[in-house]
């Protein structure tokens, strides 16, 4: 039994730190973009480059310490991956100290809840809420804010966009989607569904309305979909419970983000992860029916 526990210990732990290993691509680019950008024109001093690596390790470091205090033990799983990547959405401007007091009295918080839901996109949203109250709701970095831009596609692509402290590249949210996938349990098959298919959706809006303001925000919504959309413990696990969890999340995000751009795809995740279950019950219950022989 023991040799059972301790081979399953070491598989969580290798497929956790393959999922945070997968957030390196986003943060190094955050970095570059909310950090050695920002210092080199000297609009933040030599330590706020590193702003968006603390805004990732503060909420793991809140709940290894949670961990440790409830279970008696440090204790890595896949939560600490989802509250970890809290800090890739954040607002760049966001107070690093309203940040972290924040999270910490949130995270024990919300973990207590005996609900499954994604958790890690309640929080996020709660906390955008709380700087929307204060007067600090903001997605534009001191740069952004200084200057006017008018971003193509390739710059939406690439990351010179507004959006979260990391969660701007579209080339880097497609390479934490290919180290996700080395996991070994990470569900591709939603990220792949509900990023094509909104990406499909997004681009005939465009060629419709040809108006840019659609993209607002794409490269975030993609990485969001991929890294809370496709949550191995809050979506769908039904073949075809899938592809319904996986239109319900974009269709839901797309009439969302045309009202809150930054925060639509994470109500759209928190809103599918409570009726994902119910999903899959409605079609594991039709196929049970079907498999029903009718008596003579």
């Amino acid at each position: 039994m023991n040799k059972v526990f301790n081979h399953t210990r070491k598989n969580i732990n290798r497929i956790t730190l393959i999922y945070l290993l997968s957030l390196i691509p986003l943060v190094l680019y955050g970095t570059y973009k909310n950090g050695v950008l920002l210092y080199l024109n000297k609009y933040v001093p030599f330590y706020g480059i590193f702003r968006p690596i603390l805004f990732c390790i503060i909420p793991f470091a809140i709940y290894m310490l949670y961990s440790l205090i409830k279970e008696r033990k440090l204790k890595l799983n896949i939560d600490a991956f989802y509250y970890t990547a809290i800090g890739i959405f954040m607002p760049p401007e966001t107070s690093l100290l309203k940040y972290s007091v924040a999270l910490l009295v949130l995270i024990p918080i919300i973990d207590l809840i005996p609900l499954e839901f994604n958790k890690g996109s309640l929080i996020k949203l709660i906390l955008v809420l709380a700087l929307y109250y204060i007067g600090s709701y903001s997605y534009w970095n001191l740069q952004e804010a200084n200057h006017l831009y008018d971003f193509s596609f390739v710059d939406l692509a690439m990351g010179r966009s507004i959006g979260g402290m990391s969660a701007t590249s579209l080339l880097c949210a497609f390479i934490t989607f290919i180290i996700l996938c080395l996991s070994g349990n990470y569900k591709k098959s939603i990220a792949i569904i509900s990023t094509s298919l909104y990406s499909i959706c997004i681009f005939t809006i465009y060629f419709i309305e040809k108006d840019s303001t659609i993209f607002i925000n794409f490269a975030g919504t993609i990485a969001a979909f991929i890294i809370f959309g496709a949550s191995f413990k809050h979506s769908s696990y039904t073949r075809i419970g899938k592809i319904f969890y996986c239109i319900f999340l974009v269709f839901l995000a797309i009439f969302l983000n045309s009202i809150f751009p930054y925060e639509g795809a994470f109500i759209s995740i928190l809103s599918c992860s409570i009726i994902s279950r119910a999903i899959d019950r409605i079609f594991t219950r039709k196929k049970n029916k079907s498999k029903i022989i009718p008596k003579e």
